[in-house]
């Protein structure tokens, strides 16, 4: 397939260096020329959640009428309903659950979801087995139960990541501690514009930080407790 990706980040650029091993890819950058979109059969929109809509409105016109538009912007319930303003047919939403970090040397064995929006069954397989063809197990899902669940392994991830900003290694430590320096490292290698859309923009990450914290004032009453009867 001629694949075309707009957008050239982190991610952008991972897109690139694997897909190229098997099909032709062009890649547009915020000032690139969209005119020669109408080539490609394939167009990943590897733009922040803030910039979709923009670019979803700058190229609607630049594509020919069978390409297939998919994201992989890290929240799926808003990304889902600005493709379906934009494009009539020919949608897919995903999130491939891997990055520029944990991705480095191979996609083997990381995982991709894929919201079925506006899409034939043959197109959606097509696009499955590009990514599948990586070694990426796909997962099936709704933008609903993905913002769900992705509310409590990534958004609160990243928030408890974020918190830890001021630990560091040191002799004295157990195994949990460095995973503990593992995850805050990974963290913050993404940027606060990711940080941000994943808090904000999806619906569910608010509750998962609230009740997170919540749980965290009650071990520290229930420790205060405990030292009193010392």
């Amino acid at each position: 397939m001629t694949i075309g990706i707009i957008g050239y980040g982190r991610f952008g650029k991972l897109l690139h260096k694997y897909l190229k091993k098997k099909h032709r890819v062009k890649i547009y950058k915020k000032e690139s020329n969209k005119n020669s979109l109408k080539q490609c059969d394939l167009v990943i929109l590897a733009v922040p959640i803030n910039k979709l809509e923009e670019v979803a409105l700058e190229i609607r016109n630049k594509i020919n009428s069978r390409a297939i538009i998919i994201d992989v912007c890290s929240v799926k319930i808003l990304p889902a309903k600005i493709l379906e303003k934009y494009f009539k047919n020919n949608i897919l939403a995903t999130h491939p659950l891997f990055g520029p970090d944990s991705a480095k040397k191979s996609c083997q064995g990381h995982k991709m979801v894929f919201c079925k929006l506006k899409i034939s069954n043959v197109d959606f397989k097509r696009v499955k087995k590009i990514f599948t063809d990586l070694g990426i197990i796909d997962i099936n899902c709704t933008p609903q139960e993905h913002d769900a669940m992705m509310a409590r392994s990534q958004a609160l991830v990243h928030f408890l990541g974020r918190s830890l900003k001021n630990i560091k290694p040191q002799k004295i430590a157990t195994p949990d501690y460095k995973n503990l320096l593992t995850m805050m490292d990974k963290v913050w290698h993404d940027t606060w514009e990711l940080f941000f859309d994943m808090q904000i923009l999806n619906p569910y990450a608010k509750r998962e930080r609230k009740k997170f914290i919540k749980n965290i004032l009650t071990v520290e009453r229930i420790i205060e407790q405990r030292e009193r009867l010392t």
